[in-house]
């Protein structure tokens, strides 16, 4: 079965006393997502997690700028 890689920035969800789940939402910043290529995991799929890691982080890296 593919890995579909999820990259995601919610930088807009604030913190609140009862954790970052219920802290409220900053509709004047950005929600980013991105879905990367579906890798297929093999043997003890280090190289699967490693290609889903640098897709995160590639991502995330975008939209820094």
């Amino acid at each position: 079965m593919p890995i579909v890689p999820l990259a995601l920035k919610t930088d807009s969800w604030g913190h609140s006393k009862l954790g970052k789940e219920f802290g409220p939402i900053d509709i004047s910043k950005k929600v980013h997502f991105a879905f990367g290529t579906p890798v297929m995991a093999e043997g003890n799929g280090k190289e699967a997690h490693a290609s889903v890691c640098n897709f995160i982080e590639s991502s995330l890296e975008k939209w820094k700028k």
